[in-house]
């Protein structure tokens, strides 16, 4: 596992239902403003295997964002 710093993907953008989409996008876009490497998840997986899959791929952090987040503006 590879510190933040240096991981090839620091974040990864994964959504909850395809209703945060855009959502997702958005923050996508605020976190390549701020600097950090990242990746958006948008396919239409359950949450766990997203999460497992990225867990594996030791990618250092995960956002995850579904249609409450989306409404309230938080991840």
């Amino acid at each position: 596992k590879l510190p933040t710093w240096l991981a090839p993907v620091q974040a990864v953008v994964a959504t909850i239902v395809s209703d945060a989409d855009d959502y997702a996008h958005d923050i996508a876009r605020q976190c390549a403003a701020a600097g950090i490497r990242v990746e958006t998840d948008l396919r239409n997986e359950k949450i766990n295997y997203k999460v497992r899959e990225h867990s594996l791929a030791k990618v250092p952090h995960l956002l995850v964002v579904g249609k409450r987040e989306a409404e309230q503006g938080t991840v």
